[in-house]
């Protein structure tokens, strides 16, 4: 049963994969020994998507040239908001979250001693009159998922981020957790 599909990035370099002879493990969420348990490692990454680079969780991550940070969670709520205020709707209210979604991550033991971990995060997008004139319009995908159509009170989209992670050991000095696919898509709508 597939569970997860995600995109590989380019130019990344995987972890050496276990021998060939003792193949691979599926590891215990909660394994110490790793920079981080595989079961908060999603948790980890969601404070970094909604809160941006200053939280404290951010400098546990590799996050050079992050598209998601670039295109999602923090950064693509401050530029709903700049594009509201810019077009006389400041009145409507945007508000964006990012959780650890219900599905349990994946951790699988590689040949250096970190792990890969799987696992999927959900960004709640919503959009709100207020109570104002400017209503948020449900159209394209929203309207697919939702069956709503026109104006609405309020939009909330659901978007799934299936990621896997490099997750270094804690011997690794220095070390830090490297996304090396994700995939990212609309997976709910409601008013």
């Amino acid at each position: 049963m597939v569970t997860r599909v995600m995109a590989l990035r380019g130019g990344i370099s995987m972890p050496q994969a276990a021998p060939v002879e003792e193949g691979t493990a599926l590891l215990s969420n909660d394994l110490e020994t790793l920079m981080l348990p595989p079961g908060e490692v999603g948790t980890a990454f969601a404070s970094v998507l909604q809160g941006g680079t200053g939280v404290e969780q951010a400098k546990l991550f590799d996050l050079t040239a992050e598209p998601l940070l670039e295109n999602y969670g923090l950064a693509y709520a401050q530029k709903v908001q700049q594009d509201l205020e810019a077009s006389g709707q400041q009145s409507m209210v945007f508000s964006d979250t990012v959780s650890q979604g219900e599905q349990r991550p994946t951790a699988l033991s590689t040949g250096v001693g970190g792990a890969l971990v799987a696992t999927t995060l959900i960004e709640q997008r919503t959009l709100d009159s207020a109570g104002g004139r400017y209503k948020p319009e449900a159209t394209g995908l929203v309207t697919a998922l939702s069956g709503l159509s026109g104006q609405q009170d309020r939009i909330v989209q659901e978007i799934a981020h299936q990621i896997l992670f490099f997750v270094p050991s804690k011997s690794d000095d220095g070390a830090k957790i490297q996304v090396l696919g994700v995939s990212s898509e609309l997976v709910g709508a409601r008013n």
